[in-house]
C-alpha cells in the first residue's frame, strides 16, 4: 500500500468517525424546540418524541430497528444541516432544551454498554482495547469499573477523542444556548411542560421509552462485595446478574468520577451534586 493510499483511508476513517461521533442537536424547520441530548442520557426516547411530533417517527422506524442510522443518514448528513443547527439554537421563538441525566449513572450505564459490546467491530470499542494492552491487562477479560473510569480519564489527560456513550454530557458549542435543561428522571414531565410552553400537542413519552440499550439492574444479583474492582464481562452479566449504579460506587470510584464528569456536575450541579448523595 502507497503512503498516499494509506493517508487516503485514514482521513476517510477519521472522517466518519467524526460523523458517527457527532451529537448536533435535533432541528427541523418551522418547529419551534431544538433538542440537544448525550449518548447514554434517554437519547432514543428524545429522538422518538423529536420525530414524533414532526410525523417522521414511523418513517424512522420502517428506515431499520436503530432509530439513530435514520437520524445521522435523513438528518445530519443532508447539506447544511450542522449550520441549520447553529442558526437555529440563536432564533428567537424556538426554545433550547437538553436532556441530562445523573452522571453517576450515566457512567455506570456507559460501562455496562462497554461491557455488552465489547467483541464489536466498533469504534469505542476498538480504542478500548488498545488502552487495556498499552495499560498491561490486554489479556484479562472483560474490565472492572474502575478501570474503565481511569480509561476515560486517561483519554481526557491526552487530549484523545472520546466516543459519545462516555464522552462528558456538557457540550461547549451547544449548552450555552440551551433554554431548559430536563433531567431524564423526570423526562415525561419536562417533555410535557415543554409541549404546553410552545403549543404543542401531547405526545405519550412514557410509550416511546422502551429501547434495546438499556441495561436495567437484575432484580438477583450476585456480584461480590469489592464490586467496582471485579473485571466483568457480558458473560458476567448474564451469569450474576446487571448491577445497580449504588453498587459500583465506592471511595475508589467515586473520586474518578468525579474527576472525568467535573465539567457535568459544575454545568448541572442544580440537579445533580455528585456521586456521594447517594450514600446519604
Amino acid at each position: 500500500m502507497s503512503r498516499l493510499t494509506a493517508w487516503i483511508r485514514s482521513w476517510k476513517t477519521r472522517a466518519v468517525r467524526r460523523r458517527s461521533w457527532q451529537t448536533l442537536p435535533l432541528v427541523r424547520e418551522g418547529f419551534p424546540v431544538v433538542c440537544c441530548w448525550s449518548a447514554k442520557a434517554g437519547c432514543t426516547t428524545a429522538l422518538k418524541w423529536f420525530l414524533q411530533h414532526n410525523g417522521l417517527l414511523q418513517e424512522a422506524m420502517q428506515h431499520g430497528a436503530w432509530l439513530h442510522d435514520y437520524r445521522v443518514r435523513r438528518m445530519v448528513e443532508e447539506p447544511g444541516y450542522e449550520r441549520r443547527c447553529r442558526r437555529a439554537v440563536r432564533s428567537d421563538g424556538v426554545h433550547v432544551i437538553k436532556v441530562i441525566r445523573d452522571p453517576a449513572k450515566r457512567a455506570v450505564s456507559a460501562y455496562l454498554h462497554y461491557l455488552r459490546t465489547a467483541s464489536d467491530p466498533w469504534i469505542g470499542s476498538l480504542v478500548l482495547a488498545e488502552w487495556k494492552a498499552a495499560n498491561g491487562f490486554g489479556a484479562q477479560p472483560g474490565l472492572s469499573f474502575a478501570q474503565f473510569l481511569e480509561f476515560v480519564l486517561d483519554l481526557q489527560r491526552r487530549r484523545q477523542p472520546l466516543e459519545p456513550h462516555v464522552r462528558p454530557q456538557y457540550d461547549r458549542a451547544w449548552d450555552p444556548h440551551v433554554d431548559t435543561c430536563i433531567p431524564l428522571e423526570d423526562l415525561a414531565a419536562g417533555l410535557e411542560e415543554t409541549e404546553r410552553r410552545c403549543g404543542l400537542p401531547h405526545v405519550d413519552v412514557r410509550s416511546l421509552s422502551e429501547s434495546r440499550h438499556h441495561n436495567r439492574p437484575s432484580g438477583h444479583q450476585q456480584w461480590p462485595r469489592d464490586a467496582s474492582r471485579f473485571p466483568a464481562t457480558a458473560e458476567t452479566l448474564d451469569e450474576i446478574g446487571v448491577p445497580s449504579a449504588d453498587l459500583l460506587l465506592d471511595t475508589t470510584t467515586i473520586p474518578l468520577l468525579q474527576a472525568a464528569y467535573s465539567a457535568d456536575y459544575e454545568a448541572y450541579g442544580n440537579h445533580y451534586h455528585g456521586p456521594a448523595k447517594h450514600f446519604s
